[in-house]
């Protein structure tokens, strides 16, 4: 879109969207051009991981704007909440230019095989339950609308958004993602047994020894009863966290995951994604009802496994 994109704290851009001159000088990009080593390295681990489903992802409009907007400090959404309440007629503006790019690009994804997409925002859960409705809920809605004829399931997941966990399944997404501060059997409450969900261990976690991570993993998965529920860390695995250099089966997430039956539900994956491949680049995704199916509906969950959780650790 133009914009210079560094990580000195966290990630920003350069220059920083402020006025509409600065919105206009964005250029709308056509992610087949500008993004399309993301749908080779797709297809290339779509090849080398045939019985395991690939997740597609993408930040989200509002936390994409929080980078784009001037913030001090680590107030990450600073900018963008300012932004929001002094000139409502620019953030709009921003989050729709957004809001196409983005769903272009899970489009993108899931046609270059992805058999799952999901829409991360961080920073969305630092607004008010009103604001996040009116301001942020309806671009959520606008990027799932723009890929349900593609047919692979849509996660969503809100940082901090315990507060809004309601409305986030209004959104259109299959799946809710869930951070580590709510917990599931809470989340699951408050949505009911028909919206399916993702998470939650701290991903601090991950630096504690593998019998404490073994004891979490195992709570979290006896919550869910192996119901609608995809196991994940509550947000991104984080600078740092000591897994270099081991194999993932020797981890006590995967060692949890080990089972015959994984091999057999996850064809169900292996097919969606043959299926879009066979059908190109512009083709639309076929072949993916199953896996959608067992995401969507809480009674089948994407692997449900006897002695553990199916595994997506945002690694």
């Amino acid at each position: 879109m133009g914009c210079e994109v560094s990580y000195p704290t966290g990630g920003r851009t350069r220059p920083p969207v402020a006025t509409k001159d600065d919105l206009d000088s964005l250029r709308d990009p056509d992610p087949k051009e500008s993004l399309a080593f993301v749908a080779d390295a797709l297809r290339k681990v779509g090849r080398r991981c045939r019985t395991r489903p690939c997740f597609g992802f993408a930040g989200a409009p509002f936390t994409i704007a929080s980078y784009m907007t001037e913030s001090p400090g680590r107030e990450r959404s600073h900018g963008a909440r300012t932004m929001l309440y002094k000139d409502l007629g620019l953030f709009t503006a921003l989050m729709e230019k957004l809001t196409d790019a983005i769903g272009a690009f899970l489009r993108l994804q899931i046609e270059a095989g992805a058999d799952a997409v999901q829409l991360f925002d961080t920073w969305a859960g630092d607004l008010t339950l009103r604001d996040y409705e009116r301001h942020v809920l309806p671009w959520h809605r606008k990027i799932f609308d723009a890929i349900a004829d593609l047919g692979a399931p849509r996660i969503l997941y809100v940082g901090s958004g315990g507060n809004v966990l309601e409305l986030m399944a209004q959104s259109g997404a299959d799946v809710i993602g869930v951070d580590w501060r709510v917990d599931m059997a809470e989340a699951r409450r408050r949505l009911g047994p028909d919206v399916a969900l993702q998470g939650n261990v701290d991903p601090l976690l991950l630096f504690g020894p593998p019998e404490k991570i073994r004891a979490e993993v195992r709570r979290v998965h006896e919550q869910m009863e192996g119901r609608g529920h995809i196991f994940n860390l509550g947000h991104g695995i984080l600078p740092g966290t000591p897994v270099g250099g081991r194999r993932p089966s020797s981890t006590p997430f995967w060692s949890l995951a080990r089972d015959g039956k994984q091999r057999k539900r996850s064809v169900a994956g292996r097919s969606a994604r043959d299926d879009r491949r066979g059908a190109g680049a512009s083709g639309p995704a076929r072949g993916a009802s199953g896996l959608v199916d067992e995401i969507r509906h809480a009674g089948a969950a994407l692997h449900e496994l006897p002695d553990g959780p199916f595994v997506f650790g945002n690694f």
